[in-house]
């Protein structure tokens, strides 16, 4: 137990520390809620700003002192790290004031060696300052905005208005753009798609014929989603379909039209999504009030070199094997079939994520040659 004591109060003072380090590098950030780390005496003097901390001193260091309201503060940080769970309130408590304490000293002395004096650190301080006034406005107007269940309704609306389709597809791969022209020719005068695909293309589901199973356009790269939904079903697609994977001819077996999720399952997302673009307003309003000057000019480009352009537009997809691009087959069938029903969404309906972007693509090259695309972030449908 004395080891384990003696251990405690070091350990909470490194998450101490490493809370400290952490809010100052997201100090910018919206979602950053974090008090920020106390400042010390002399720099509260020379702000002209020290607060009024009428609180019990519950210690002292060389003097300076470390009180009830300073303590509270810091144990609520540490109350919230998954590490320190199990940790009795008494015995949290307890370290957490030697790790205060340890915080002071630190400080003390790194203000004897001059650091508080350098310029690097007077600017990190008062970025420090400038995010958690700019980051505790913006979470009181979050909290303070309510949305009524009619203006989530209409968002819904909006969101769903479009339908949405999976597609039965198989397709060929090919090496280039005239051997798939030969394949397409040889479709037009009654060649079996699923054995030519079986004698012809270079990619995994060659052996099941090209079949792909159900697949929604945000599962692949753009080039090969928009030739699926220009098809009919039962028909092919007329002239080759080029990506970063080679040259692709495309069959449409069937196509379904995928409903969207219940209101009430998305409804804590749509609300999100609202409250985030209030606050993109806010923010607008603000700007339309005030005199900003950009005085930053921009840099132009480096011009590509040559043959540089050409790569850059071929080049393969983040978190993607260039030498595979068919649709990931994890939690589907042996031959490649992905269900689209991620995240929730009732049959495959992404819902909207609170940050209203795209829906991240899957990054999964598993046995494939209809590649996804890059991530996004999660949860699309939210534009």
């Amino acid at each position: 137990m004395q080891k384990r004591t003696y251990l405690l109060p070091l350990a909470l003072s490194a998450l101490l520390l490493a809370a400290c380090n952490q809010q100052s590098n997201d100090s910018a950030k919206k979602e950053s809620a974090s008090p920020a780390p106390a400042a010390t005496s002399s720099q509260m003097e020379e702000s002209g700003k020290a607060p009024q901390d009428t609180s019990k001193v519950v210690a002292t260091v060389n003097g300076a002192p470390i009180t009830e309201d300073q303590l509270e503060m810091h144990l609520s940080r540490l109350r919230r790290q998954p590490a320190l769970q199990g940790v009795s309130p008494a015995e949290l408590k307890k370290a957490s004031l030697e790790a205060l304490v340890n915080q002071e000293l630190l400080v003390q002395q790194a203000e004897k060696e001059g650091i508080d004096k350098r310029p690097d650190i007077i600017m990190e301080l008062a970025q420090q300052r400038r995010g958690l006034l700019g980051n505790t406005l913006l979470r009181e107007r979050l909290e303070a905005s309510h949305f009524s269940d009619n203006q989530l309704k209409e968002e819904y609306g909006k969101l769903f208005a479009t339908p949405t389709y999976e597609y039965k597809a198989r397709h060929i791969l090919l090496n280039s753009e005239q051997q798939a022209r030969d394949v397409i020719a040889q479709l037009a005068k009654g060649a079996n798609f699923a054995k030519l695909a079986k004698e012809k293309s270079i990619g995994p589901s060659k052996n099941s014929g090209g079949e792909l199973g159900w697949i929604s356009p945000k599962q692949v790269v753009p080039e090969f989603g928009a030739a699926l939904a220009t098809l009919d079903k039962g028909g092919y697609t007329k002239t080759p379909v080029k990506t970063q994977f080679g040259w692709h001819v495309i069959e449409l077996e069937d196509k379904r039209e995928v409903p969207p999720p219940p209101f009430e399952q998305v409804k804590p997302q749509l609300e999100q999504k609202l409250q985030r673009q209030a606050l993109s307003d806010y923010i607008d309003r603000l700007r339309g009030k005030a005199k900003v000057d950009i005085l930053l000019k921009d840099e132009a480009a480096p011009a590509p070199t040559a043959g540089e352009a050409p790569k850059a537009a071929e080049a393969a997809p983040a978190n993607q094997n260039s030498d595979t691009a068919e649709v990931p087959s994890e939690n589907g069938n042996a031959n490649g079939e992905k269900p689209a029903t991620e995240n929730g969404a009732a049959n495959g309906t992404e819902a909207p994520e609170a940050n209203g972007t795209e829906a991240p693509q899957e990054n999964d090259t598993s046995n494939g040659e209809a590649a996804p695309q890059e991530s996004g972030n999660a949860n699309g449908g939210a534009q």
